[in-house]
């Protein structure tokens, strides 16, 4: 978008979500490693191993200073080529253009676990505030980085008590530093881990997993579901 508007180029951004929408839902004070970039109309971008909260920042200030217009909440439906013009349906909007750039990501549509009660408003696919669940029943279900980094803030608040569900024997794609954190967190109690469980259905102060086989009733206040997310394969076929 910034390389367009340098160019004096027509242009629209369409964003399903918010700006920066996948940086927004990263837990506070998540640490973000980026490598330095040049920003047209704005210069050298240098953030290195910087919090979300900085990051977000400097890109508020790169739109501010840009004059850059994203539309949020303008999701893309389908694009159609007709008449030497690109179509695109946005929900009842509709943009004709000669060329189309796609920028997906998998963050944009969190993976599912397909099990009855999953649309209660207990389950959630990612944590903004984590102060919000102090003193709650949570069970958090993944096994990458995303749910161990789930499982370590929630057990950093205050009374949070913190099941952590994987269907996998062990951790095996955790980066070290994680692999390392959830370890200690484990060795002291403060995230209990499930390994060879799977949730067969969520209800309303209770899930039901089944643990090595066996069907297992855990009470609990909230689920979170960090299973990673769905890559827009049909739509781009």
């Amino acid at each position: 978008g910034l390389e367009a508007l340098s160019r004096n180029l027509r242009y629209a951004i369409l964003e399903q979500g918010t700006l920066a929408d996948s940086i927004t839902r990263y837990p506070r004070h998540k640490v973000l490693f980026a490598e330095p970039i040049r920003v047209p109309l704005y210069g050298d971008l240098w953030v290195s191993d910087a919090s979300k909260e900085a990051l977000l920042e400097v890109w508020q200030t790169v739109i501010a200073k840009t004059g850059l217009r994203v539309r949020t909440g303008c999701k893309v439906d389908s694009v159609a080529y007709e008449g030497g013009l690109f179509k695109v349906h946005a929900g009842t909007l509709v943009f004709r253009a000669h060329r189309v750039v796609l920028a997906l990501g998998r963050r944009g549509t969190p993976r599912k676990l397909g099990v009855p009660g999953e649309e209660l408003n207990k389950v959630f696919y990612d944590i903004v505030e984590m102060e919000a669940f102090a003193g709650k029943r949570v069970l958090v279900v993944g096994g990458g980085d995303s749910a161990a980094e789930s499982a370590l803030g929630l057990a950093n608040q205050a009374g949070t008590e913190v099941l952590l569900s994987y269907r996998g024997e062990t951790f095996s794609r955790l980066k070290d530093r994680n692999r390392e954190k959830i370890d200690k967190a484990m060795k002291a109690g403060k995230v209990r881990a499930l390994f060879n469980s799977q949730v067969r259905e969520v209800r309303g102060d209770v899930t039901v997993l089944d643990i090595q086989g066996e069907t297992t009733i855990l009470p609990n206040d909230y689920v979170v579901i960090r299973i990673g997310g769905e890559a827009p394969f049909a739509f781009l076929e």
